[in-house]
């Protein structure tokens, strides 16, 4: 005798859509990146992540960067004095080595099959994200400054 059919209101749901976020998750290792730059740049990595570790004021700049609260060159001006060095190229080079995680990325564009819609969320500011071919991979984009 064959099982009962499960209700409608029981069947798994067809996925209508796709979230994902952008650094570290659809690029490499944002750390590596980060520690890479300070070794060449003759900065202490250490010093850069107890900043953000246990530094309020290192967070605080962080956090308004990723809300859009603060532009980059701002973030990058003020980020560069808690660090003691000077600000110019300090972010593009802490971003240089992120590079997009092939894997992901095709992983999303399969999924990107089964949704209506994809979307990635990026706390990052446009000119640190990492050059990847969007338009296969999302209908939109968000940042946190756009989500308020």
């Amino acid at each position: 005798m064959a099982p009962e059919p499960m209700p409608a209101e029981e069947q798994p749901k067809r996925r209508t859509g796709l979230l994902i976020d952008w650094g570290g998750v659809l690029t490499t290792n944002l750390f590596a990146s980060f520690h890479a730059h300070c070794v060449q740049a003759g900065i202490d990595p250490k010093e850069l992540a107890g900043r953000f570790r246990r530094d309020p004021a290192a967070r605080e700049l962080l956090i308004a960067l990723e809300t859009g609260e603060l532009e980059e060159v701002e973030f990058e001006t003020k980020f560069a004095e808690l660090l003691g060095v000077e600000p110019d190229g300090l972010v593009d080079g802490l971003f240089a080595g992120v590079k997009p995680d092939v894997a992901m990325v095709e992983a999303v564009i399969a999924a990107r099959s089964e949704a209506r819609c994809a979307s990635s969320l990026s706390l990052a500011r446009s000119s640190i994200s990492v050059s990847i071919k969007a338009s296969r991979l999302f209908s939109s984009t968000a940042s946190a400054s756009n989500c308020r």
